[in-house]
């Protein structure tokens, strides 16, 4: 089998996706399944949590499917599964602010302080306990969903986008651990493969006009 025929299999993986009841976060969670990955969910609803396991299970029977009800932004819940294994971390989870049709100075601490610990604090707690893992393994991946919103201005939704911009700055801050190439080698032709068959197949239906960047972390 080619390099891009393998590229899209998660066989033998653990992948935590967070927010996993949500509408993106059980579809990643699906996805995941359906690419042969064992996957940890966790959301803080536990109707929510328990219908995703459900369809995972009947739709995928054999995946590996566990999931737990906490709060990523307590610390103590974090620790309850500090001791798993992840291969790949996904953080999905996010909260809004409640800021929607404010004046834009009118905004209280309040507003800010659930964005702030649910999209960056966590995330960064989360790949603080995994990451050092992955590293041992030689292997791993953190994948954080930022938005629109963190990349332009959205009315309404300065807390949200304040703190999703700082999640994708995160993102390259915990990436770049080299100072010219952060992944430490030059690309593979089948890793450039893998790239444009997700452009060309149905699972690329929603992105377009997209610069996808794929150099190992590079900066250019």
């Amino acid at each position: 089998m080619t390099d891009a025929g393998l590229s899209f299999r998660l066989d033998g993986r653990r992948v935590l996706v967070t927010g996993a009841a949500g509408t993106i976060g059980s579809a990643l969670a699906k996805g995941f399944a359906e690419a042969g990955a064992d996957v940890l969910l966790i959301d803080r609803s536990a109707p929510g949590l328990a219908e995703v396991i459900e369809d995972i299970e009947t739709r995928f029977p054999g995946t590996g499917v566990d999931g737990r009800v906490i709060d990523i932004t307590r610390d103590a819940d974090l620790d309850q599964i500090a001791a798993e294994r992840v291969d790949v971390l996904v953080n999905n989870a996010y909260a809004g602010s409640g800021s929607y049709g404010k004046d834009i100075l009118d905004l209280g601490p309040d507003l800010w302080d659930v964005p702030f610990r649910t999209n960056v604090l966590a995330p960064y707690a989360l790949a603080q306990r995994f990451c050092p893992g992955m590293r041992e393994r030689g292997s791993g991946n953190v994948i954080n969903v930022v938005s629109g919103s963190g990349l332009l201005p959205t009315k309404g939704l300065l807390p949200y986008g304040a703190t999703k911009a700082a999640l994708w700055i995160m993102t390259r801050y915990l990436a770049s651990v080299l100072p010219l190439i952060p992944l430490g080698r030059t690309g593979r032709p089948g890793e450039m493969a893998g790239a444009a068959v997700y452009l060309a197949s149905d699972a690329s239906s929603y992105t377009t006009g997209s610069l996808l960047v794929c150099n190992g972390g590079r900066p250019w």
